[in-house]
């Protein structure tokens, strides 16, 4: 019996992409409010509640990751993790009045685009 696999890996696989990734870009946008809330003072925005927090889900963005690297080979999932943390930033940046230009969106779409090749070529790799 087969399982449901998307870019080819299971689910349990790609909830673990998916907290890491969701950890990672979490954890940048929380370090960058920490320390740009402090401009004058580099120590009290290092001890700022965001820039601990960033810690914690960097430490949750390390822990999913190592463990979705001990089930996928690093050839697809560097790629996937880059380009999903790649991709959710600049949906983030959209949110917040960051400049979205064409070489960002070809970028974004050259990712993805990447991606897919890549999980194609170890799904007919492994037939």
């Amino acid at each position: 019996m087969s399982s449901r696999r998307l870019w080819g890996l299971t689910m349990s696989n790609f909830v673990l992409f998916i907290l890491a990734t969701l950890a990672s870009v979490s954890a940048q946008i929380l370090t960058r409010q920490g320390m740009t809330q402090q401009t004058n003072d580099v120590i009290a925005s290092l001890l700022s509640w965001q820039v601990f927090a960033a810690l914690v889900c960097y430490a949750l963005a390390f822990v999913c990751y190592a463990l979705f690297l001990a089930r996928v080979e690093l050839s697809l999932a560097a790629p996937l993790f880059v380009g999903g943390t790649i991709i959710l930033l600049q949906v983030y940046g959209q949110f917040t009045g960051e400049h979205l230009d064409i070489y960002r969106i070809v970028g974004a779409v050259l990712v993805i685009a990447g991606v897919t090749l890549l999980s194609l070529s170890m799904h007919k790799g492994a037939a």
